[in-house]
């Protein structure tokens, strides 16, 4: 029982931090590092949630899970920020990192 706590905890204090791990990319930090001319915060929103839940390439290991867009993604799931980054590319983003 103790173990089941310490892990609900841990994954409570990780969704609430709103980060992701050090080899994925936060939804928080998006508008930060994809731009495009004239796309919107929706669109941005949506391409980011597109490349987050079906980007092709990497994924980061299933021990870990965080917040993203209003939805919790595990990191089995999870594509690497250089994953993210190469789809937001293909949709036309300019990655600033």
């Amino acid at each position: 029982m103790r173990r089941s706590t310490a892990a609900l905890i841990a994954m409570l204090l990780v969704l609430a931090s709103g980060c992701a791990t050090s080899n994925t990319v936060a939804a928080s930090d998006w508008p930060k590092l994809y731009t495009k001319d004239g796309v919107t915060s929706d669109q941005l929103r949506n391409d980011g949630l597109d490349c987050h839940w079906n980007a092709k390439g990497p994924k980061v290991d299933g021990g870990t899970a965080f917040w993203v867009g209003g939805i919790i993604g595990a990191a089995g799931g999870v594509p690497t920020a250089e994953t993210h980054a190469a789809c937001m590319r293909e949709k036309g983003y300019t990655v600033t990192r």
